[in-house]
């Protein structure tokens, strides 16, 4: 489950696009809470012409501990970001070079875990109260971190 934003303008369908990945901190329903805060980064979005797309955690968590870890069991929220690229790259023209993720708390940890497993995907990252460096780090390049 994702939302996703996407300009409304005819250029829009023909251009490719940069991809702005926001990830929530625990607890935060983005279906429901800050609402007056997304129009500021949406009319950006639209002047800018760059896609956001908020992935949703499973009870508004992502399955990522404070050393970037998976517990076992739980959703695999690596999957789930590829598998949301994957998706929006086949119905929209997506700009592959500019690809960024930014996250709070719970949603930066999980930022940080998939420079480390998706390593070349994104471009740069910007993380709030959330900086940790995973263990193992699987990162074959570095990485931008705002």
């Amino acid at each position: 489950k994702y939302t996703l934003y996407v300009p409304n303008t005819p250029e829009a369908k023909h251009r490719r696009m940069p991809v702005l990945m926001l990830l929530h901190p625990h607890g935060f329903d983005v279906l429901k809470e800050g609402h007056e805060h997304w129009d500021a980064i949406l009319k950006l979005a639209a002047r800018e012409m760059f896609m956001i797309v908020m992935l949703i955690g499973v009870n508004r968590a992502f399955n990522v501990d404070l050393g970037l870890r998976a517990a076992p069991g739980k959703p695999d929220e690596v999957a789930y970001a590829q598998a949301v690229l994957k998706e929006i790259s086949f119905r929209y023209c997506i700009d592959e070079r500019r690809i960024f993720c930014t996250g709070l708390s719970n949603g930066g940890r999980l930022c940080l875990r998939l420079a480390s497993e998706m390593h070349g995907v994104f471009s740069a990252m910007a993380v709030i109260s959330s900086l940790r460096y995973p263990s193992p780090n699987h990162a074959t390049s570095p990485m931008r971190l705002i």
